[in-house]
């Protein structure tokens, strides 16, 4: 897998030309997509490093939630999502301190910023 120039926890899988896959990185997080090759090159990874169990088709990333739809036609679309962010926020009363408003103020801006 080779890094993309445009991101530096990005890398593509390339053979004759074609796009085999991507993988996405996040401090010891890992992130395949793609054809049966890159499934392999995720199963040579958990092999060779001391890590959990490979998750295929629904699971969480950096804390999105993935969940992967396959329709009669076999077309696949993915959903993301961030349920437990999303439950760890409160409502927030007139009367706090402003730096706990401005520490919900950023969890809320960051949900609106991570969101796909």
């Amino acid at each position: 897998m080779n890094p993309l120039d445009g991101h530096p926890s990005l890398y593509i899988k390339e053979m004759d030309g074609d796009t085999e896959g991507l993988l996405g990185n996040y401090v010891d997080d890992n992130l395949f997509a793609g054809s049966k090759v890159v499934r392999g090159l995720a199963r040579q990874t958990q092999n060779k490093f001391d890590s959990n169990e490979l998750e295929w088709d629904d699971f969480q990333f950096v804390g999105v939630k993935i969940e992967t739809t396959i329709d009669e036609q076999r077309s696949v679309s993915f959903t993301l999502s961030q349920p437990e962010y999303i439950g760890k926020l409160c409502e927030v009363p007139s009367d706090i301190p402003f730096t706990f408003f401005a520490s919900v103020r950023a969890a809320v801006s960051w949900l609106a910023h991570s969101r796909p």
